[in-house]
């Protein structure tokens, strides 16, 4: 994911409301639609905007989240960090994408910590 002041620019096929959800939601919805590369997702509003094509970003005045429909590879992960913010819960989870699968479900989850013991902490 990548967050700040900027989104995808290019050919939009919808926008989506996700209420009381996040940008993993917004994510797998992108992973849902099969012409869906690129996707945006505006937290304030809970406004995910699905791409079948981007020509590159753009800034903008509120903040964003975007990325791709691949990005639960490895190339997306933060490895060797833990955010600090407040837990929600600590389950556990047998693999990396199990954690993230979690995190998705919970509609109050942003992001997650996965360690190699199986703990899952839910953020």
């Amino acid at each position: 994911f990548h967050e700040g002041n900027a989104q995808w620019s290019g050919t939009k096929i919808d926008t989506l409301t996700l209420t009381f959800a996040g940008p993993l939601k917004c994510m797998m919805r992108c992973r849902e639609h099969a012409e869906c590369t690129h996707w945006n997702f505006r937290r304030s509003t809970y406004k995910c905007h699905r791409f079948s094509a981007v020509t590159g970003t753009e800034e903008v005045s509120n903040s964003w989240t975007y990325g791709n429909r691949t990005c639960f590879s490895d190339e997306c992960l933060t490895n060797n960090t833990e955010f600090t913010d407040a837990e929600i819960s600590v389950v556990w989870a047998a693999s990396y994408m199990e954690c993230a699968r979690l995190c998705e479900e919970d509609g109050d989850c942003l992001y997650y910590t996965w360690y190699a013991d199986n703990m899952c902490k839910l953020k």
